[in-house]
């Protein structure tokens, strides 16, 4: 730090827990509970870029805009099932974008050292899914609705990129 870079009682040093200005500010330390990665780490997903957490902290949503989304394959409108419904197909649209929602389950005897965790939950589809669509560059979840968009969706038309906003209810 310079302290000659500024006029005198016009610089602030806010280091955690150091002075009065970290205290007189409202600054808290905040200890470090849990490190939150892809269900399946890949690189260049941009897993984090956007990131929203529900209003009572139970539900953690990650998007990962370049991330390669795992679309299930149906076969004859779904009327065929394969191992009674066991054994399910899926392919990969790449880079179309991911959106990842994690749920909180608290431990027992929540303390600073022993916090609850984020847990993966599930990985979120749309149904208009394409490669390069940017799915999850902003994402939302309130009041059990989320919000994900793709800058990059093209609307079925591939001459240009409209973009769009997928929205899913979770009435339960």
């Amino acid at each position: 730090v310079n302290s000659n870079a500024a006029i005198a009682y016009s610089q602030l040093i806010v280091l955690p827990g150091l002075g009065t200005a970290f205290q007189d500010l409202g600054f808290k330390p905040m200890a470090w509970a849990q490190t939150i990665n892809a269900p399946i780490p890949s690189p260049y997903t941009k897993f984090g870029a956007s990131i929203n957490i529900s209003s009572d902290a139970t539900t953690l949503v990650v998007g990962a805009p370049q991330g390669t989304a795992l679309v299930p394959v149906t076969f004859d409108n779904a009327n065929t099932l394969f191992d009674s419904k066991a054994t399910s197909f899926i392919d990969n649209a790449s880079q179309s974008g991911v959106v990842y929602t994690y749920d909180y389950f608290p431990a027992a005897t929540s303390t600073i050292d022993t916090p609850g965790n984020f847990v993966f939950g599930q990985q979120v589809n749309n149904s208009q899914v394409q490669p390069y669509d940017q799915f999850g560059s902003a994402v939302n979840y309130t009041s059990g609705v989320l919000m994900a968009g793709a800058p990059k969706n093209d609307a079925g038309d591939s001459t240009a990129n409209f973009g769009a906003v997928f929205v899913f209810e979770n009435p339960g």
